[in-house]
């Protein structure tokens, strides 16, 4: 899927309960710009806000979020994750439950980094809707992807870490992407 960064989104409806919900996201990202910020997905109300998804922003800094609540993030990574024009994989997974720092995970190009990002935010939980938007190119209207996305999958689990690096070894000489990381 393609996005030129000016309200560009495919949505679709998250068929859930109420609540708080483990999932995982696999996707294949790239950046036309450095400019702005980039939301690859959001999951919630597309209304309000409140949700959870990801932002890449042109400070070098990415973060992985529930909205207003709690997030991890990480300083001064785009150009080395996300290096415009280049294709990178990105997995995340949210578990259910209070303890966001240790059930909310990140691997990038089939490599966890959860460890290498700061925790913070408030103390809010993820609480959807039953049903919520899942918005791929943007969050609420704002935060347009400028680039694309592919192989986009959302599973209704917590992935294994041998399952995130078959979905990334998969297709990485597709995306030429290298070396291999062990």
């Amino acid at each position: 899927f393609s996005f030129d960064g000016s309200n560009d989104t495919i949505s679709a409806t998250y068929p859930s309960s109420a609540g708080d919900n483990t999932f995982s996201v696999s996707m294949w990202v790239k950046r036309d710009s450095n400019s702005g910020t980039h939301c690859p997905f959001f999951l919630g109300d597309a209304a309000t806000g409140e949700g959870i998804g990801m932002d890449i922003y042109a400070s070098g800094d990415i973060y992985w979020f529930i909205f207003n609540g709690k997030n991890f993030l990480w300083n001064g990574v785009t150009d080395k994750w996300f290096p415009v024009g280049n294709w990178t994989h990105v997995v995340m997974s949210h578990v259910a439950g209070t303890d966001f720092a240790n059930l909310n995970k990140v691997w990038i190009n089939g490599v966890e980094v959860t460890g290498e990002g700061t925790f913070g935010g408030n103390a809010n939980d993820l609480s959807l809707d039953a049903n919520d938007a899942l918005t791929l190119g943007a969050r609420v209207n704002n935060n347009y992807l400028n680039g694309s996305i592919a192989n986009f999958r959302l599973f209704n689990r917590e992935l294994a870490a041998d399952e995130i690096w078959q979905l990334y070894a998969y297709q990485k000489d597709y995306f030429q992407v290298s070396p291999d990381v062990v």
